[in-house]
């Protein structure tokens, strides 16, 4: 598994003009928090290269935020996740991120990937999928994530309903939900 780093700069004032200077200095401000390696939560301000955080966020998209990252701030290498990355909302530009410490049990979202559709004999002929979930939870118990959950469709037939039960998940992934028979996909006609 390749390790994926961010390096960060710690700050010490919080604000919007802070931020904002931040900002223009090609620079994102954000938080880095939950349980340290003592055991004690706490949260610390820090900064990340607007360039490096777009390079990944475009990289990954939307499975950015179920990516390990090892964030070295002050000298110090912590395994973390993105979370609450905000932007604008006519542009593409970040205006803060958060990253949420990693542990081994933490519940985790992960997207819903629908594959093998051009096999799909209902699909061929007219037919669609309504989606009513697009991304899945599970409690993880391994440093090895996976970018989506994979989920084939290739035999349905018309009216079938996926339920998530029904999926496969990798090792190490442990399903958390309220219902294991809730509905997360349907393939219907016209």
């Amino acid at each position: 598994m390749m390790r994926r780093v961010l390096v960060a700069e710690a700050r010490s004032v919080a604000g919007t003009r802070q931020s904002q200077a931040l900002r223009l200095a090609g620079r994102i401000p954000g938080v880095l928090y939950g349980v340290g390696e003592d055991g004690a939560r706490d949260s610390r301000l820090l900064t990340v290269c607007r360039k490096d955080l777009m390079r990944e966020i475009r990289a990954h998209q939307t499975s950015v935020e179920n990516t390990l990252y090892d964030l070295e701030l002050n000298g110090e290498t912590s395994r973390v996740l993105m979370r609450q990355i905000q932007m604008r909302a006519a542009s593409d530009y970040v205006v803060n991120v958060n990253f949420l410490r990693f542990s081994r049990g933490m519940v985790v979202q992960f997207p819903l990937k629908f594959v093998d559709e051009d096999s799909n004999v209902v699909l061929k002929r007219g037919g669609y999928l309504h989606r009513e979930k697009h991304f899945v939870k599970c409690q993880v118990h391994t440093d090895d994530l996976p970018p989506v959950i994979s989920f084939s469709i290739g035999q349905a037939p018309k009216n079938h309903v996926f339920r998530l039960h029904d999926l496969v998940l990798p090792d190490g992934l442990t399903l958390k939900a309220k219902r294991l028979d809730a509905p997360i996909a349907v393939i219907k006609t016209f």
